[in-house]
Parts: structure tokens; sequence; C-alpha cells
């Protein structure tokens, strides 16, 4: 490319970006003495890639995640969700329940670096394991039963508010009830003969459902 200016040129640079520079040989305007202004040509920007890598597994109800994709120019990442079950904020990934979680890396480059090919990952949130606390039985009047269980997630110790807990004796269904705001579930039901002839347990069963693992748990009786 033929190199035009204000004057002759003096001499040229190139920088850690690929730019040019040069430098011109001019009379200034009071005639005090040469002046030698530098010019950038323009160029083209540098281009640049992103690398993401994400290990899993992954577990609906585990900390957040720090997500750490990086520019080949060094300049930072920003991240968005596609869909599915995840909030991010900056960089930290809050899974918010069991799916697909498609996310996508970006960087939109800068004065010098054209914008990167964005990146898509999809991650796979399993199902958070859970843990059914069944209380001793106790006796509400002459013939019936009430029954209480707790259910909470194995991994953040948290009560579960809002799911079904089925009470079997001897295989036999007895009640049912939700978890309340506290993760607890209580039902009575008849009591049977057969119940109390000698020490025996009963069932407390979480069949589970799309963000929770079944579990059960088993009470004196």
């Amino acid at each position: 490319m033929p190199i035009t200016g204000p004057g002759d040129p003096l001499g040229l640079a190139v920088d850690q970006y690929g730019d040019v520079f040069v430098a011109y040989d001019v009379e200034d305007d009071d005639s005090s003495g040469d002046v030698s202004p530098v010019v950038e040509l323009p160029t083209n920007p540098l281009s640049q890639s992103i690398t993401w890598t994400l290990l899993g597994p992954f577990t609906y109800g585990e900390s957040p995640l720090t997500l750490a994709a990086t520019a080949s120019s060094g300049l930072p990442v920003s991240y968005r969700i596609q869909s599915g079950p995840c909030l991010i904020s900056g960089s930290t990934l809050t899974l918010t329940g069991a799916g697909a979680c498609v996310l996508t890396a970006s960087q939109g480059g800068s004065t010098h670096y054209a914008a990167a090919t964005p990146i898509t990952r999809t991650i796979t949130i399993g199902r958070a394991p859970t843990e059914l606390i069944a209380a001793p039985a106790s006796a509400t009047g002459p013939s019936t039963v009430a029954f209480s269980a707790k259910l909470e997630s194995s991994l953040t110790g948290l009560p579960i508010p809002g799911q079904p807990v089925e009470i079997f004796v001897s295989g036999r269904f007895r009640c049912s009830a939700m978890t309340n705001s506290m993760g607890v579930a209580t039902c009575s039901a008849h009591a049977l003969m057969s119940m109390f002839d000698e020490p025996a347990n009963y069932v407390a069963v979480y069949a589970g459902d799309g963000d929770y693992r079944p579990t059960a748990g088993t009470g004196l009786l």
C-alpha cells in the first residue's frame, strides 16, 4: 500500500496488535523547526477465539459455579442464558432446577480485536438427592395413629416444601400428606390391631419429581 502523508516519511513502527504507525518530516506553521507527526495507518483488527471447558456432573442444589471461559486476546468474556433452569450473574452460574441449561459465552471485540465467534454449551443438571427422616409414630386417640416425616435436600440440608409423602405399614398404604414450609408431612390413619402386636416400623415414601430424586425413610411404629 502506498504511504502518503503530510510530508516525507521518516520511518514506521508496528505495535503488538499489528497497528502500523508512520512518522513524517514536516515544517511547522511558525517555521520554528521541523516536527514529526505520527500517523496511524488503517489496519484490519486481529482475530480472537474463546476457549471454554465445563466439567460436570452438575446437580440441582449444589453451590453456584464460577464460569471460566477465556479469550485468546485476554479480553473479558461475558455469558448469557439461552434457556433452562439456571441464572447467571457476571461469571457466577446458579442452578435453579434439573434439566438442560443452554449457555453462551461471547467476547465483543475492541479497538484492536474483532469480535470472537460465540460458543454455546449445554449442561445437563441432575435431580437433587433427597432424604426422608421419619419420626416415631404416635397415638392420637383410641383408634388413630399420627405419622410425621421430614423431606430435605441431601446436598444442602434445606427442607423441601410442597411435596407429597405417603405412609405404608406392612406394605399397605395408610395415609399421605404434603410437606409444609419446614418440609414436614404429617397425616393420621386408623389404627390396625396388628400394628401394635409387636414392635414394628412404618415406611414413609417420596416418589420424587422433575427436580428431586425419590427416597424413603423408616420410622418406629
